[in-house]
C-alpha cells in the first residue's frame, strides 16, 4: 500500500504546474496558436468562382484568370473582371452579343450591356442574366462545374 502512495506522490509531482486548473491544456504548437491569432486571408479577401467551365442546359460559362467566357444556344459574350463570391454569392456585368440574323463584313461585334448575378454551392452555380439593371426581365440558369452544356445553336 506504501508502494502505491509514494508512485501516486511522485506522480503528481512530476505533472506540469497547468494541471492544477491555471491554464487550459493545449496541444497547440506556438506557431499554431501564432497562426490562429491572425486573421485568416480567406476572411479577408473575397473568393472567387472556380475557374474552368459550367455547364447546364442551353448556357456554358468559362471562369478564367481575367474574367468569363459565356454562350446560350444564339447568344455568346464576356464578363469582364474575376467572379467575386461573397457569402456564395456574385454579381458581375459584362458585353452580350446576340448570334441571329446578319454579320457585319468587318467581322466586329455590336454588343450590348449584360447583368448577371449567381450563387454557388458546392458544385452547383444558379445563375441569373438579364439585359436590364433591376432584372425585371431575368432567365435563371442552372450550371454545373466541369460539365458540358447542351447548347442548341441558331442557324
Amino acid at each position: 500500500m506504501q508502494t502505491i502512495f509514494v508512485l501516486f506522490l511522485a506522480f503528481m509531482i512530476a505533472l506540469p504546474g497547468n494541471s492544477c486548473g491555471k491554464e487550459k491544456v493545449s496541444d497547440k504548437t506556438k506557431s499554431e496558436k501564432q497562426e490562429s491569432s491572425q486573421p485568416r486571408e480567406s476572411s479577408v479577401a473575397h473568393r472567387r468562382v472556380p475557374e474552368g467551365k459550367w455547364g447546364g442546359p442551353h448556357v456554358r460559362l468559362e471562369e478564367l484568370a481575367d474574367g468569363a467566357d459565356f454562350e446560350f444556344d444564339c447568344a455568346h459574350g464576356r464578363l469582364t473582371g474575376p467572379l467575386l463570391l461573397q457569402n456564395g454569392r456574385f454579381a458581375a456585368n459584362g458585353t452580350y452579343v446576340r448570334e441571329r440574323g446578319p454579320v457585319r463584313a468587318d467581322g466586329s461585334e455590336q454588343g450590348q450591356r449584360v447583368y448577371f448575378k449567381g450563387e454557388i454551392e458546392g458544385s452547383r452555380m444558379t445563375l441569373t442574366f438579364s439585359l436590364a439593371e433591376d432584372f425585371s426581365e431575368a432567365e435563371t440558369f442552372t450550371l454545373t462545374h466541369g460539365v458540358e452544356p447542351r447548347l442548341f445553336k441558331c442557324k
